[in-house]
């Protein structure tokens, strides 16, 4: 049974909370607001980190954003706590076993194999990779199918 009231974050999700120049910005805000308000437990795993991290730099060296406001968006990130420090031996593991099997990568098998293991929803806004996997994997759900409401 899927715990409605945890979700593990995609970076995809979370870089629209500094990138405001993107779709989806209010599917994207709402659930960030339901994890700081509390009513949703928001989870990430360590990659997430890298992720943000990479989106920030790119998005730096496109001009969306200076190079002194990417560094703050990473660091507002990284205090939000919603990703830890490294990942278990058991998630690693549980990725590789989902990218073997499906057509995706391991940086995104990584977070299905955590919202399995948790019994929480899994929100991604990459649409191919729902696409690969919602039938497999119906705990993911795309940002657009969020309500704002």
């Amino acid at each position: 049974m899927r715990n409605r009231d945890g979700w593990v974050i995609d970076a995809s999700v979370a870089n629209k909370w500094y990138l405001r120049d993107e779709d989806l910005l209010a599917q994207a805000d709402a659930i960030r607001s339901a994890v700081e308000g509390l009513s949703v437990l928001g989870v990430c795993p360590h990659v997430a980190r890298h992720e943000v991290a990479n989106t920030m730099a790119v998005a730096c060296r496109g001009g969306r954003t200076s190079r002194k406001q990417a560094m703050a968006y990473i660091s507002e990130f990284l205090a939000t706590g919603l990703s830890n420090d490294g990942d278990a031996y058991w998630l690693v593991t549980a990725a590789a076993a989902i990218a073997a099997e499906l057509p995706v990568f391991i940086n995104d098998a990584v977070y299905i194999a955590l919202a399995e293991n948790l019994g929480y929803e899994f929100v991604t806004d990459d649409r191919k990779l729902f696409d690969k996997v919602a039938d497999r994997f119906p705990f993911v759900r795309w940002l657009g199918d969020i309500p704002v409401s």
